[in-house]
């Protein structure tokens, strides 16, 4: 009776329903909020925002690995009469760079994040964008003598951007983060397990990188492979950037959502001025301004001209 119960209890555990249940279980209670249901997660716009928060941060642990590549071989690795004293001092000077660029954008900018917590984030993917394109361009000239003195300058400018990436990233994070407690756990409180699910992500997609970026290293040895599978990986992070962040819809004024709902306000209230002089009978029926949500999914993700004054 003991070794068929033993037997029976072995059965049922390798059961391949049993089996993927556990699997399943296990994946959303380390990746997804808990006691959410599926449909739950997906009529909340949280598992599209996923899938493209996840592939941006993916293309931009692949691209991360070609310029690691591009830096290694500008300061000398592999070439003769290189030194690591050399290297030492570059990489002292770029990261001075950075740490001086993220304390004086985090005194000029910081009042502004929470106003514009979409755009900042924004300006966030392009900086990094940025970056690290520098840092893949500026091996590069080292093999010309007249601009070989620009490697340093160039280094440290793609780490100035990533600085400011890094300020702007993480100060617009706990916002998306309480955003989506919020929508999908009904609390604030909730903000603890998504910024600790958030990480898990990120860890999984960084993970998913190095693989990748392994099987991939092969193809970074031809140039033309090398430009165009970057220039695709950075559409990519720039799409998916954009898409995610559009299905983010904060519930507060700042200056533009408050410059589209006034204006939303005056045009209809001239329309409906209108209307009472044309005897119209309802004309509350065009009578319809956008709240904050409404007017947060309109808004844009650049600082336009038009708007710079709202940025302050």
């Amino acid at each position: 009776d003991v070794v068929s119960s033993i037997f029976d209890a072995t059965q049922k555990f390798l059961h391949p329903a049993a089996t993927l249940h556990r699997i399943q279980s296990a994946f959303r209670s380390t990746f997804l909020p808990a006691n959410n249901r599926l449909s739950t997660l997906r009529s909340s716009g949280y598992l599209s925002y996923l899938l493209y928060d996840n592939l941006q941060d993916l293309s931009t642990s692949l691209r991360s690995v070609l310029a690691t590549k591009r830096i290694l071989e500008g300061v000398g690795v592999g070439r003769a009469g290189a030194t690591a004293l050399s290297a030492t001092l570059n990489f002292l000077i770029r990261d001075g760079c950075g740490m001086i660029a993220s304390l004086l954008f985090t005194s000029y900018a910081a009042h502004s994040f929470r106003r514009n917590v979409k755009r900042w984030k924004y300006f966030a993917d392009i900086m990094v964008d940025i970056g690290i394109t520098l840092e893949i361009i500026a091996p590069s000239v080292l093999a010309y003598p007249l601009l070989s003195g620009y490697f340093l300058p160039l280094l440290c400018l793609g780490n100035v951007c990533k600085a400011l990436c890094g300020v702007a990233a993480g100060a617009c994070g706990g916002a998306l983060q309480m955003h989506w407690a919020v929508k999908v756990m009904g609390t604030e409180e909730g903000i603890s397990e998504v910024a600790a699910k958030n990480g898990a992500q990120r860890t999984l997609m960084g993970g998913i990188g190095l693989v990748l970026a392994a099987l991939t290293t092969k193809w970074f040895g031809d140039v033309k492979t090398a430009i165009g599978l970057y220039c695709a990986l950075t559409l990519v992070h720039l799409f998916c950037n954009y898409k995610s962040l559009k299905l983010v819809a904060l519930d507060w004024l700042n200056g533009w959502r408050l410059h589209q709902v006034v204006a939303e306000f005056l045009d209809c209230t001239n329309g409906t001025i209108e209307n009472n002089n044309n005897n119209i009978d309802d004309p509350s029926a065009i009578f319809h301004v956008s709240n904050p949500i409404e007017a947060s999914k309109k808004e844009p993700l650049l600082f336009l001209p038009e708007f710079k004054s709202m940025t302050r």
